[in-house]
């Protein structure tokens, strides 16, 4: 999910005006300068805040903390400008963030979720008094003794886990189907259940109320639910309908309403909401609204990974490079300019910057 620097998630120590329009350093405590956030093994972002894993398996998030989605066991209207250590959590593997939520998977297979709850999204159950909870709690029913959690995934008020054994569970918010469970009534879940007619699943991303997965059978066929009001399904709205035009995908992400593939090859393919030419075909393969089936990226060759923010998408190339398109107006495509133009044209690479030396 995409995000402005309005509540420091650029992590840095001083944030002139709403955001920053070129790449920062992230650092570890305050000061002049402060000291650099090291030894990190892998960062992600949400709406409003990010996090890092470092390589002891330890937590530190940063940015707004409107409903403790930071962790530390406090709330409000407030930020933090550097990254701050997240208890009650060790050995992860990987993070999820959604909008005001995050979650954090461990090498165990143990899932531990805060911040926001107001839609279910932490997954502990529907006996929580308050609608946020800003201390790490472990999510129930999820890993047992026929299987265990390898991978998770964060949509805006939505979580999913993906099984050894192929299969998902998703909970929270059911707006439009996210969750594709087995009452179909789009009623919100306060514990995790299981997405029906869907195993031999790969890999996962959730966006803001859909879902897309890839299946590893045959040639990694690619399928979304939930949300279609923007053509994020890709599929002409077909509930679980598949996904023409991504034989051989290796990777997928999901934005507020678009979704981006790798494919086998190094090239790419988006689809959805194209408003700010987030699908990166520059409006001239499909609508100018939004792409109701896979599109071609233009420009861009030897992707090595994709990632998409709420309203932008980045790629790092195999010559180390990375090119963003899309909305531009709080600097998210790290060009320097943060002209908001962006529409329908593929930004220029741009060098990468690491929080870790």
């Amino acid at each position: 999910m995409g995000s402005t620097s309005d509540y420091y998630q650029t992590g840095t120590e001083i944030v002139v005006g709403g955001g920053t329009v070129s790449p920062v350093k992230v650092y570890a405590t305050q000061g002049d300068p402060g000291e650099e956030l090291k030894n990190v093994k892998s960062v992600s972002a949400g709406s409003y805040h990010s996090c890092a894993i470092l390589l002891d398996g330890s937590v530190h998030c940063w940015g707004g903390n409107m409903y403790g989605g930071l962790g530390n066991g406090e709330s409000g209207f407030f930020s933090y400008y550097v990254p701050v250590a997240v208890p009650l959590v060790s050995s992860v593997k990987e993070v999820a963030l959604g909008d005001w939520h995050t979650c954090a998977l461990q090498d165990d297979g143990e899932v531990y979720c805060w911040g926001y709850n107001n839609r279910g999204q932490l997954g502990i159950g529907d006996d929580v008094v308050e609608n946020f909870n800003p201390t790490p709690t472990k999510v129930s029913g999820l890993t047992d003794e026929v299987k265990k959690v390898i991978s998770i995934t964060a949509g805006h008020q939505h979580t999913c886990a993906l099984f050894d054994n192929g299969t998902v569970k998703c909970w929270g918010g059911d707006t439009d189907g996210a969750l594709a469970d087995s009452d179909n009534d789009d009623t919100d879940k306060y514990s995790p259940v299981y997405v029906l007619g869907m195993g031999s699943v790969e890999s996962f991303s959730a966006g803001e109320n859909f879902t897309c997965v890839l299946l590893t059978l045959d040639d990694q066929r690619a399928y979304c639910w939930g949300a279609n009001d923007r053509g994020q399904l890709g599929n002409g709205g077909d509930p679980f309908g598949q996904i023409e035009g991504l034989d051989n995908a290796v990777s997928l992400d999901t934005g507020q309403s678009h979704a981006c593939a790798l494919l086998n090859g190094g090239t790419l393919m988006c689809w959805g909401s194209d408003n700010y030419g987030q699908t990166g075909d520059a409006g001239v393969q499909g609508q100018t609204e939004f792409d109701l089936s896979p599109v071609s990226v233009l420009n861009i060759e030897g992707v090595e990974q994709v990632t998409t923010g709420k309203i932008h998408s980045c790629a790092l190339l195999l010559s180390g490079d990375v090119q963003c398109w899309g909305h531009d107006l709080e600097g998210q495509l790290g060009d320097g300019n943060g002209e908001g133009f962006a529409l329908n044209k593929l930004v220029p690479s741009v060098p990468i910057v690491f929080v870790a030396d």
